[in-house]
């Protein structure tokens, strides 16, 4: 069945496999040998919200099942991409991997502009057009986007961002970029050195 299934994919057949085990809930043990109880795997859709790590806030905004069947149908899976929101402080970070306006649209029909509101957002689909839903992004009204991309891509949005008043920052430039919430809701965007490249207060 897994020759059978990686046939009609794109993968090579070891990263298919791996795929398959990690989906059906087999991980690697301490002894280097597949175990069963080494992790849990999370399906979860829109409206989902629990402790899937600690006290994590983490929200799933998409897919939802409907999403899933399109891109099945398709062929094309940029829109099963996991939207999540995380919030912390009075502040929301959201992450949507490579969501396009399928994803986007379905977003903004339910829950609703309101429930996408974001200070922070890491650019979908590494900041390429396909990713840009200006109705979106004008919902979501981040302080900043973070493009997570090495080379610019021909299709690169981050203009687009911009234009809607978002700092625009890329790894491009600055390498590895991490944001930190403090406590009393400020957040430090710091580059691959550590120095503090933007501030939300």
């Amino acid at each position: 069945m897994i020759e059978e299934d990686c046939e009609q994919s794109r993968y090579s057949y070891v990263d298919w496999l791996v795929y398959k085990l990690l989906r059906a809930g087999c991980g690697p043990g301490r002894d280097g040998k597949a175990k069963r109880e080494n992790h849990r795997v999370v399906n979860a859709l829109r409206g989902d919200s629990a402790s899937y790590w600690v006290e994590d806030g983490i929200e799933i905004l998409s897919p939802t099942s409907s999403l899933i069947e399109d891109c099945n149908e398709r062929g094309d899976y940029n829109n099963c991409s996991y939207v999540l929101k995380i919030s912390y402080a009075g502040r929301a970070v959201v992450l949507p991997g490579d969501a396009e306006a399928a994803a986007w649209q379905s977003t903004l029909d339910n829950p609703g502009p309101e429930a996408i509101k974001c200070d922070l957002l890491k650019a979908s689909h590494h900041g390429r057009e396909s990713g840009f839903h200006e109705s979106a992004v004008n919902a979501m009204s981040p302080d900043a986007v973070i493009c997570s991309v090495g080379k610019k891509p021909s299709t690169d949005a981050s203009d687009k961002y911009a234009a809607r008043g978002a700092t625009v920052l890329s790894t491009r430039y600055h390498g590895t970029i991490t944001a930190k919430i403090w406590g009393d809701g400020d957040i430090w965007i710091t580059d691959r050195n550590g120095n503090r490249i933007h501030e939300i207060c």
